[in-house]
């Protein structure tokens, strides 16, 4: 009977920590969601600095490179993001937690202007800092 219950009391530990950590990647996908928000925000107002402020320190583009990748995008795919970024059309997120920190994989479409233009981000928190990784556009 002891062993029934000492097993009992690990399981309800086991169930309780795995809640808290279930619990925790909630939060860091709603503060990644948060912050992919803020940067589409930042391409539609023309902040540069806001944006670049987003990124990770280990991003691709380089937070220096984002002005050149921006012009690339909105030549590229005939867009201007000051017409306005438009609401997420689809959207889903893939979060994944290691030792070296947590990945998010951010996905959705938004009219800009009057093109449906195709967003994926990688955001990043780990030991060199947190923000926005990676971002590439299709349409």
């Amino acid at each position: 009977m002891k062993k029934l219950l000492a097993i009992m009391l690990v399981l309800c530990v086991l169930c309780f920590s795995g809640c808290g950590l279930f619990k925790e990647l909630i939060v860091e996908m709603d503060k990644a969601t948060a912050l992919v928000e803020d940067f589409c925000q930042c391409l539609a107002e023309n902040d540069i600095a806001g944006a670049k402020a987003l990124m990770h320190p280990q991003s691709q583009p380089s937070a220096s490179n984002l002005s050149n990748a921006i012009y690339n995008w909105e030549k590229d795919f005939g867009i201007d993001f000051s017409d306005g970024i438009g609401n997420k059309l689809n959207f889903s997120i893939e979060s994944n937690s290691n030792s070296d920190g947590m990945v998010h994989e951010i996905e959705f479409s938004r009219k800009v202007g009057d093109k449906r233009i195709e967003f994926e981000f990688v955001v990043v928190k780990n030991s060199a800092g947190y923000g926005i990784y990676s971002v590439s556009l299709d349409d």
